[in-house]
């Protein structure tokens, strides 16, 4: 019994969401994705789920053997975002980056009042 810690929101689903969507589309052998089913899988993993209560969930869309191989591959996609994960981790500096003000740019704009001030 598998569960994941992941959260399909911000930007772990700007990374992910693409991926599950086009699985999607491969797996119906459809060039258009079901965006019904998308958003439940996203409530499925949103969730915490078990990896085996998913498999078994899909077999209605995908049938069991296409539900467990989709499960396994959503997984394996989803990990390196679980709460720890090295993917994760990279996305938490980016953002954390993002956040702070250049230094360089505040430092100039005091030293410029500081001369003036003069």
């Amino acid at each position: 019994m598998s569960k994941l810690s992941v959260e399909l929101s911000g930007r772990v689903a700007e990374k992910v969401n693409p991926q599950i969507e086009d699985k999607i589309k491969e797996v119906l052998g459809s060039s258009e994705g079901d965006s019904n089913l998308f958003e439940y899988i996203v409530l499925l993993v949103n969730n915490n789920h078990t990896k085996d209560f998913i498999a078994t969930d899909l077999e209605a869309f995908f049938g069991k053997s296409e539900a467990v191989d989709f499960t396994e591959w959503l997984w394996g996609v989803l990990k390196p975002y679980e709460k720890g994960g090295e993917a994760r981790k990279k996305l938490d500096n980016e953002v954390q980056a993002e956040s702070i003000p250049p230094l360089e740019g505040v430092l100039c704009g005091k030293l410029h009042l500081e001369s003036e001030a003069i």
